[in-house]
């Protein structure tokens, strides 16, 4: 059932961050928290995969998902480890977000 009425495109977008978050992210979660170290090979993965240009303009070889979308992408995440959520609403709120309405055309590129 699908009581939040979200489009097939958030149903599948959920699930398939769900499965790699609970697959790649959760294992890993205690060792990201007690390193204290950026996890950048899950990052380079979830680049990999769009969902670090989620939020980014098609024109800019982004996603242009909308706001749901990516507070599902970011709760699924958050879910798995809270040290990789944070620093995933970090990229989005404070670099693609202000890049994308405030940058130039080069910063966006």
């Amino acid at each position: 059932m699908n009581k939040y009425h979200l489009s097939p495109d958030q149903l599948d977008t959920w699930e398939a961050v769900r499965k790699f978050a609970q697959e790649r992210i959760a294992p890993m979660a205690r060792q990201i928290e007690d390193s204290g170290e950026f996890p950048r090979e899950l990052f380079l993965e979830l680049g990999a995969q769009g969902y670090l240009g989620a939020a980014q303009s098609p024109d800019y070889g982004g996603s242009g998902c909308d706001a749901v979308t990516l507070c599902l992408i970011l709760e699924e995440l958050s879910k798995a480890s809270g040290a990789v959520g944070n620093s995933f609403n970090a990229h989005v709120s404070l670099v693609i977000e202000l890049i994308g309405k405030h940058g130039t055309a080069a910063q966006k590129d």
